[in-house]
């Protein structure tokens, strides 16, 4: 796997990499975080997966709309 870009929320307590899969497909990860762990923690939402994509793009496209402070940034 190789990571693509990273995107932190405006505070610094959110995180969005985005990275390309061994099979040429392209996806995303959340992270948030963790001020007692002094460590970055996954952060997946109940109900919520996230897709594997044929592009960047797709999956940049993908990620602003499942994360909504994401969707707030001018990227």
């Amino acid at each position: 796997m190789r990571i693509l870009r990273r995107i932190d929320n405006p505070a610094g307590t959110r995180r969005v990499e985005f990275f390309q899969n061994p099979d040429g497909t392209f996806s995303f990860d959340e992270f948030h975080f963790d001020e007692e762990e002094n460590a970055w923690c996954f952060y997946v939402p109940p109900a919520r997966s996230f897709p594997r994509t044929a592009s960047f793009e797709e999956a940049l496209k993908e990620a602003r709309g499942r994360i909504s402070w994401l969707a707030q940034l001018n990227i």
